[in-house]
């Protein structure tokens, strides 16, 4: 069982990097960093794997998941997401057919829908 929590952990924490948005001339770490956890948690997910044979199936969907709701958090202040609610950006990210700015009527304002 604590195989398991750990994956979940590593997994969101996982989630939550890949769903962030990083600005500045060191946004690559950000992209590298949940690489490398990802990684190193499927390659200890496989090592346990014996003892523990869901922990590779646990990190993935928790990781797939924080991500998913944290990229809908980030994309909140974008101007084709501001009148959506948050479980409809979370659909639209993930089934990544979400609008783009342009793709917005000219003239249109979204803040007051």
């Amino acid at each position: 069982m604590l195989i398991e929590t750990v994956a979940a952990l590593v997994g969101v924490s996982a989630g939550l990097m890949f769903g962030s948005r990083a600005t500045g001339p060191h946004r690559w770490m950000l992209t590298l960093a949940p690489l490398l956890i990802v990684a190193a948690g499927f390659i200890g997910a496989f090592a346990v794997l014996p003892t523990s044979p869901w922990a590779a199936s646990i990190f993935g969907m928790s990781s797939l998941i924080t991500n998913v709701l944290a990229s809908a958090a980030v994309r909140r202040q974008e101007p084709a997401f501001v009148a959506e609610p948050y479980w409809r950006r979370a659909l639209m990210f993930l089934s990544g057919r979400y609008p783009t700015t342009s793709a917005l009527p000219e003239g249109d304002e979204l803040a007051g829908r």
